[in-house]
């Protein structure tokens, strides 16, 4: 964790607890359900961050010593409350003029689109611990201590509307409001400096955009910060996975090119994008910095494992000159919602399309997915839409698929013919490798034999782009998160976990039986024995190594993937089986003329 400027006793005193959650604590089961976080803070018994008063330490809105500063404004009672669009319910604090949870709440058919592990409550994407990491507070330099030490005064507050003001000793007076929207996934931000001192000013700010972000999946996937830039009317998206920050380095710093940042996870974002060229033009900086351990153990009984992702962003701002009585107002949008093409299609002129990175063949993801969309439209189960998927995939892949199949085949068989007269010759020239190859060339020309099989492995390398595409299609639809499909698998987005064992299984990593990729690796098996051989008896045996360690390496990859991929998979194995046999049986008959 990046170092705050708090006193060593409650840093030890922090870390003891964690230690303490770490390794003795009893952890929560995974569905159980979040409790409302109650309207008013609740003061623990555990010291907080120590708040720095102005005097000793310079707030980030830097100012002019010589300046006459104004008297600073008296403490203002904590207030809390809730606006809720119907997307979202957004919490807010004047004890930084900031948010202090976001859930998504949208609903269809009277039931959450996006619920938590219980399924049935709302998800809590945005939350904090306590004061000290509320999103869109404004830190002081070198810490994420408010700047005006919660001292905010609430000057106006609707179910539409929330202004707070507070006035920086030495500095500007910064007025902050939240302006909400009906069904949206979003809250304006407008942010305004007014120099009210007799000299010049040149503050700077540092807005704290997220301090962690719902860690949903538990698993290496796609997570952590991101950076946008605008380069030649398209955004250029850096990001940034919780590994590259170590404790040797957990910080990193961006230029920000005037464009957006966040935090993402699987399927959901939460990023502060400027809303024109004046905002744009004063972002400086963006930080990507370690938040705390890799889960906020005291958490886990509030927002169910695995937590939160262990980063936090702060946008930092150039200076901004103001002369006396002038002022500055930026603009910010907060997207917080899921990663779904429509939904950030939406927000175009930002460019959060360019969140759900597809990769390389995105065009095929984006058709297989409205495909996808189709068949579940017609029959109601995501499992059903990717068995049919499939099928379609290899009905418009079998022309490449039977004729690189046809020339193995071929090819193997011609080899098995060959096989004495080569054996032969390799006994006869056995001392002579120069001339063996010679007359094995010639003896491949006079038989009409190709030294490799025509096409096969080119037509194999054809179907590379549609299985990348299928992959992140998959992987990354949020349609397949919490989808049903039979039995046991109730969560096409994660692994299909029959039972769990109570302990991890060596070299797995996990505690769960996976029955589907046990499923697929045997039949992937069955199809590798259903294969022609190599006619020479090492490279036979050589083929057969090979298969075992490659079967090894793809259960273990897929042991842990999410099922509907599995399913995907299997279903393919099961489908090129039947095209195999399919095969045998036309190249027997036209070698008896039936």
């Amino acid at each position: 964790m990046e170092k705050d400027r708090t006193i060593i006793a409650i840093v030890l005193s922090l870390l003891v607890i964690l230690v303490y959650f770490h390794f003795f604590a009893a952890r929560p089961q995974p569905t159980k359900p979040q409790p409302q976080v109650p309207a008013t803070p609740v003061k623990t018994s555990e010291p907080a961050q120590v708040t720095v008063p102005a005097q000793e330490e310079p707030p980030s809105v830097s100012s002019q010593p010589e300046q006459q500063e104004l008297p600073e404004e008296p403490a203002v009672d904590p207030e809390t409350g809730e606006v809720a669009t119907g997307t979202l319910t957004v919490g807010w604090s004047n004890s930084s003029a900031a948010i202090n949870r976001i859930t998504i709440t949208d609903k269809r058919d009277e039931k959450y689109i996006y619920p938590d592990y219980s399924r049935e409550n709302p998800l809590g994407l945005i939350f904090s611990e306590d004061e000290g990491d509320y999103s869109l507070r404004l830190c002081k330099q070198e810490s994420i201590e408010d700047i005006a030490a919660g001292n905010w005064k609430v000057l106006e507050k609707n179910d539409r509307e929330i202004v707070m003001q507070s006035r920086i000793p030495g500095g500007p007076t910064i007025t902050k409001q939240l302006i909400f929207q009906d069904k949206s996934y979003h809250v304006r931000f407008k942010l305004t400096l007014k120099n009210e001192t007799q000299g010049p000013l040149a503050p700077n700010y540092r807005i704290l955009v997220a301090n962690g972000i719902l860690d949903e999946t538990g698993r290496r996937s796609p997570g952590g910060a991101v950076v946008a830039r605008k380069a030649g009317g398209k955004f250029e998206v850096d990001k940034i996975p919780p590994t590259k920050l170590t404790d040797e380095e957990p910080r990193k710093e961006y230029t920000a090119g005037g464009s957006w940042t966040g935090l993402e996870n699987m399927y959901f974002a939460a990023v502060l994008a400027p809303e024109d060229e004046i905002t744009s033009g004063a972002v400086s900086s963006i930080l990507i910095e370690k938040a705390f351990g890799s889960k906020k153990e005291k958490d886990l009984d509030a927002v169910g494992p695995p937590g939160l992702l262990n980063m936090r962003v702060i946008l930092v701002s150039k200076e901004i000159p103001l002369k006396p009585g002038e002022e500055v107002v930026h603009q910010y949008l907060f997207f917080a919602g899921p990663k779904q093409d429509d939904v950030l299609d939406s927000y175009k002129s930002f460019g959060f399309s360019s969140i759900l990175d597809y990769g390389w063949f995105g065009f095929l993801s984006k058709l297989f997915l409205t495909i996808l969309r189709g068949i579940y439209y017609v029959l109601p189960n995501w499992g059903v839409a990717i068995i049919i998927l499939t099928l379609i995939v290899r009905l418009c892949l079998h022309p490449v698929s039977r004729k690189s199949q046809m020339s193995m085949q071929k090819y193997q068989r011609a080899m098995q013919k060959l096989k004495p007269k080569l054996d032969k010759l390799k006994e006869k020239l056995k001392n002579n490798r120069e001339k063996l190859t010679k007359e094995t060339m010639k003896l491949y020309r006079e038989e009409g034999v190709s030294m490799f099989p025509a096409g096969g492995c080119l037509l194999m390398l054809l179907q590379i782009p549609v299985f990348i595409g299928l992959y992140w299609a998959l992987s990354l639809s949020i349609e397949l998160r919490q989808a049903y499909f039979l039995f046991w698998i109730d969560d096409l987005s994660q692994p299909d976990c029959l039972f769990n064992l109570g302990g991890n299984i060596p070299i797995l990593g996990t505690s769960c039986v996976n029955i589907l990729p046990v499923i697929m690796l045997a039949a992937m098996i069955f199809q590798q024995k259903t294969q022609p051989r190599a006619a020479d008896p090492q490279q036979a045996q050589q083929q057969k190594m090979t298969m075992y360690i490659m079967l090894f390496v793809i259960g273990f990859i897929f042991y842990n993937m999410p099922s509907g991929l599995v399913l995907y998979f299997l279903t393919s194995t099961l489908v090129g089986l039947g095209e195999t046999k399919m095969i045998k049986r036309k190249l027997a008959a036209e070698e008896t003329g039936d």
